[in-house]
């Protein structure tokens, strides 16, 4: 994963991933346990985040204490600002 860039880590205090779902987590319509939601939130963020270069990575997931990383690299975000101002034109 990127490691010059961007990193946004998410926390949240649920119940944690379930690992039998682990290895499959960022495939589409997986989803375990919940009451609602078909199991596109993570596959969709992995797919943006690679389009811009980057990814998304389950760091850590024990419950009460789960932990997500999006990382961006720094030139494509810098590449991706200068040619934003130029659209306006």
């Amino acid at each position: 994963m990127v490691h010059d860039g961007l990193r946004i880590t998410v926390r949240d205090s649920g119940p944690g991933v379930p690992s039998a779902i682990r290895e499959t987590l960022f495939h589409p319509f997986v989803s375990e346990g919940k009451q609602s939601g078909v199991g596109l939130g993570l596959a969709l963020a992995k797919r943006i985040a690679e389009a811009h270069g980057g990814g998304i990575s389950l760091d850590e997931s024990l419950d009460g204490n789960t932990a997500f990383t999006i990382c961006l690299p720094q030139a494509r975000i810098l590449e991706e600002a200068a040619v934003r101002p130029a659209e306006k034109k």
